[in-house]
């Protein structure tokens, strides 16, 4: 178990300002590596669904269409799955340091793992609270992925 003292004054600040950090650099990534683009599509050779048209409130009409996709190169492959690996990487670590942020402010001390899941249930329950009426269904997300910084 790490506790507050085990690190120099501010350095949960710090680790609150590294995780902002690291969020804001998911933020800014560009739209061009992104594992799936419009571009990436035929739209000149779609094919509109033969279902009904669906009309809603709005009166917006709505249709389904099959749209064939472009060929990509195996390296943009690669570089596609190479970001979305990066950007849940990172996301699952800005996580981790969140909360490590939370427990060492609020009580003093966290535990030394990278268990997302853990983490959130070592949190206060006023903080889990927040946290779940701020971000719908997060815990859910952290149980489901709790394992993702480990692989």
């Amino acid at each position: 178990m790490l506790t507050r003292w085990d690190f120099p004054n501010g350095t949960p600040g710090y680790l609150y300002f590294q995780a902002c950090a690291l969020v804001s650099g998911l933020d800014a990534y560009p739209i061009d590596v992104l594992a799936v683009l419009l571009s990436d599509f035929d739209f000149e050779n779609s094919a509109i669904g033969s279902g009904e048209e669906n009309v809603d409130a709005s009166d917006q009409m709505h249709l389904s269409a099959q749209v064939p996709g472009k060929p990509l190169s195996t390296e943009r492959i690669e570089e596609r799955m190479g970001t979305a690996m990066i950007a849940g990487f990172t996301a699952a670590f800005a996580c981790e340091v969140g909360m490590k942020t939370l427990l060492l402010t609020r009580i003093d001390k966290a535990p030394m793992t990278h268990n997302l899941q853990e983490l959130n249930q070592s949190l206060p329950e006023d903080c889990q609270n927040r946290l779940q009426a701020d971000f719908a269904g997060i815990a859910d997300i952290l149980t489901e992925y709790q394992q993702v910084a480990l692989l």
